[in-house]
């Protein structure tokens, strides 16, 4: 491995991507810090490429990881970037052992699983119900064959725990579910802590900017279609508060499950009528932000980290954001300062429905919004990340 203290220019990176929209960004910031010394990997020959639109990837097997001449490329860099730590990252950390010094970027889904015994520990109860109705517990032939060959292929995924131990630095969503994984492991070897994350929101603030107060009165409710937005609990919350008829619902389901999106449509429209807008296709970005922007209340009733960038748009954008008391997201967001709101407030005090943040309010959290999740925090925490690299590597 090359390093050099002076600077990153010799410092070789490997991302390994999926196509999704959060590697763009990690792009733009590692281009911007480090020109020219990343490299980035696709694990997917054939399938057509939907959302990366800055990068170019190297296109390499989906069981390269099967490869021995794939993990020696792998040992000739500084640092091996997994974005997520899904089954084809989590065997590469398997087979590679710590002949790789791997930095796992956590998105919140590829380690809940290692905070929660059970998924439906995530759900509240009338959501719980619709999950379990939706998933009985019938075999087929064909699910317990793909079950078997899943664990001859794939060795790393049989202990997940004891293989994330080969990982050299972790750098989860937020620092408090650091600790909520660590504390996991009682005191066994764990990952370092680095402090970084991907810049959608300070991406999106630039294009923002127009938007100093919500110019309507609509809710959003959630942001996808999948059961750890709670929704059908906020739905009848909502139902039992909500006394505008001139509010307009408006639910994201573009993604996620979609027999859950089938069963969430049918409740929202029963709940509230033509009152009840879901949000089927994917949108552009500004359209979405247009459609938001006429949202004055912005309720995420996840009990786990989800839906950070949404979250952060519409606190930016001046919207009453309302976040499930359990989600890491409403600490974080409340000891530094931002005006935020529990679902449980909807609760004691309904009238807050309809009370719009005032000018100074929304100002403060702008101010604060941009020291957190700026570009020039995320440029100053890509620098640092990159900074221990190389003191690992001079080490």
């Amino acid at each position: 491995m090359i390093c050099n203290m002076e600077g990153f220019s010799d410092l070789r990176i490997a991302h390994i991507i999926r196509d999704e929209k959060f590697p763009d960004t990690a792009y733009d910031v590692f281009e911007k810090v480090a020109p020219s010394c990343s490299d980035y990997y696709l694990p997917d020959k054939s399938k057509r490429i939907k959302h990366l639109k800055s990068i170019l990837p190297i296109r390499v097997s989906k069981f390269s990881f099967l490869s021995s001449k794939f993990i020696k490329k792998l040992q000739s860099y500084d640092v091996v970037i997994l974005h997520g730590l899904n089954a084809f990252n989590l065997e590469l950390v398997a087979r590679c052992g710590c002949r790789v010094d791997f930095l796992w970027v956590g998105m919140g889904f590829d380690y809940y699983d290692l905070i929660y015994k059970d998924s439906e520990d995530m759900l509240m109860p009338r959501t719980r119900s619709i999950v379990g109705a939706m998933n009985p517990k019938k075999k087929s032939c064909v699910k317990e064959l793909k079950r078997f060959l899943r664990y001859i292929v794939y060795k790393g995924g049989r202990n997940k725990k004891k293989t994330i131990k080969n990982i050299k630095w972790f750098a989860p969503v937020l620092e408090s579910e650091y600790e909520m994984v660590r504390k996991m492991y009682h005191g066994e070897s764990f990952p370092m802590y680095l402090d970084w994350n991907y810049g959608i929101s300070a991406k999106s603030f630039d294009g923002l900017k127009k938007y100093t107060a919500p110019n309507g009165n609509n809710i959003l409710i959630g942001n996808s279609a999948t059961p750890t937005n709670n929704h059908s609990d906020v739905f009848e919350l909502m139902n039992a508060h909500l006394d505008d008829k001139n509010v307009e619902i408006i639910v994201p389901l573009s993604y996620g499950d979609e027999r859950y999106r089938e069963i969430i449509v049918e409740e929202g429209r029963r709940y509230f009528g033509k009152k009840f807008k879901p949000l089927i296709d994917f949108l552009e970005f500004s359209d979405y932000i247009d459609i938001i922007s006429t949202c004055s209340v912005v309720v995420m009733n996840h009990k786990r980290q989800q839906a950070g960038a949404n979250i952060a748009s519409a606190l930016y954008m001046g919207a009453r954001v309302f976040l499930n008391e359990e989600n890491p997201f409403f600490e974080y967001y409340k000891k530094r300062g931002v005006f935020i709101n529990s679902t449980s407030d909807i609760t004691h005090n309904p009238g807050i429905l309809h009370s719009m943040l005032s000018g100074s309010e929304r100002n403060t959290n702008r101010e604060i919004l941009m020291g957190m999740r700026g570009w020039e925090q995320i440029e100053r925490k890509t620098t640092q990340l990159l900074a221990s690299v190389l003191k690992s590597c001079d080490g």
